[in-house]
């Protein structure tokens, strides 16, 4: 064989052995390009999971006192929770809900708090409120749908407003407090379960 055509053959093989590689290194960064785009779709078809109930939603309203994590919620039928200086805000409780509404008598807190994890704010009052400052109270409540209303035996100030995790002690319901509670957390960001029902539960109520 003559030397020229030995330098052919040989040029021949050289583009036939490039050819080649880059034939596998395209067939590699193919793969990984499927490979990418299959996580991808894998990622997006995956549900992301909801973000828990936080204890700081957001409420610029002084005085206000939060749980330091949010509260469990276990139901537990036997409970039984003491009246003290302030209503729960939280916790284990009844299976069955207090219905929203104003009540003339004390209802069971384990009922009340069931309300709250619905979403209701709960306003207790001293049994010796004056009766103008109720009248006014209730007023100023008749039209929401997820409030409860009642007197709380041994509560150390006049009017406590109650929500999941969240609390705040008033003189009165003229305080513009008051309202701006009820706006921020009836239904609000801190309700592990929004939108439960707060009727069809337990109790008679004066009307809401």
């Amino acid at each position: 064989m003559s030397k020229r055509r030995m330098l052919k053959k040989q040029e021949e093989t050289a583009v036939t052995s490039n050819n080649r590689q880059w034939w596998y290194i395209g067939g590699a960064l193919g793969g990984v390009v499927v490979i990418a785009l299959f996580a991808l779709m894998v990622q997006a078809a995956v549900p992301t999971a909801a973000p828990r109930p936080t204890a700081t939603p957001v409420a610029d309203i002084p005085g206000l006192v939060q749980a330091p994590s949010p509260p469990s919620g276990e139901h537990d039928d036997n409970l039984q929770i003491s009246f003290g200086e302030l209503p729960p805000f939280g916790g284990p409780h009844n299976s069955v809900w207090q219905n929203c509404g104003i009540y003339v008598n004390p209802v069971r807190p384990e009922h009340a708090v069931h309300a709250l994890e619905h979403g209701a704010v709960w306003i207790t009052y001293q049994p010796d409120l004056a009766e103008a400052e109720l009248s006014a109270l209730t007023a100023r409540v008749r039209s929401r749908n997820y409030v409860l209303v009642s007197p709380y035996p041994e509560q150390r100030s006049p009017i406590v407003l109650t929500a999941w995790g969240i609390q705040l002690e008033l003189e009165d319901s003229a305080d513009e407090r008051f309202l701006a509670f009820l706006d921020a957390f009836e239904q609000g960001p801190q309700t592990p379960e929004p939108g439960g029902a707060c009727s069809g539960g337990l109790g008679f109520t004066t009307g809401s």
